[in-house]
């Protein structure tokens, strides 16, 4: 099926909408908050992000003023990443509330105008996302302050001995181009 029949199956009304309005109707919808969703295309053809995208028209086409969105991020690409956070943005602008679920506190900070941080299954407090900062949102889930600083000992490299030398290594590939060029280096014990 295509996006724009995707959209309008099991909209009884909808049922015997010419596809050349229907198509029209979804590509208005999708200008207005900015996705970028070709109505005509086949949805067997689009990547993750765009079939992520049309399930936000679809509820948009349905009327949904609220969105809410469990982890949406956890299989897109960066550029899928900043794709669908400008949708959310443009989605704000016109009058949307969207509720996002998730752990990762970087696009926490970045998309969100409040954060409410549940533990075991208890809110635990509502705040400003810009009057918080990642380690305080991490105290709220935790429950006490934590430490995120790595410290490691420091190893005298004089005493240990090389598990692993290359000097100027060059590697050609199947096709002769260079997959490795020049590359030299010391592996020491404890080092990754």
């Amino acid at each position: 099926m295509t996006a724009a029949e995707n959209i309008a199956i099991g909209q009884p009304s909808k049922l015997f909408l010419r596809r050349k309005a229907l198509s029209q109707s979804v590509r208005d919808l999708s200008d207005r908050y900015g996705l970028d969703i070709d109505p005509d295309k086949r949805v067997a053809d689009m990547s993750v992000g765009e079939k992520q995208t049309l399930e936000i028209l679809k509820v948009l086409y349905r009327g949904a003023r609220i969105l809410i969105m469990d982890e949406p991020t956890a299989v897109l690409t960066p550029q899928e990443i900043r794709k669908l956070f400008r949708i959310i943005r443009n989605m704000k602008q016109q009058g949307c509330s969207v509720i996002i679920i998730t752990h990762k506190l970087n696009e926490v900070m970045e998309i969100s105008d409040r954060v409410t941080v549940l533990r075991k299954g208890t809110s635990v407090g509502t705040v400003q996302t810009a009057d918080v900062d990642i380690p305080n949102l991490i105290e709220m889930m935790v429950g006490k302050k934590i430490d995120l600083a790595i410290t490691k000992p420091e190893i005298d490299k004089g005493l240990q001995t090389s598990l692993l030398k290359m000097d100027e290594v060059t590697v050609r590939d199947a096709e002769g181009k260079k997959a490795l060029s020049d590359v030299s280096f010391d592996l020491r014990k404890y080092e990754i």
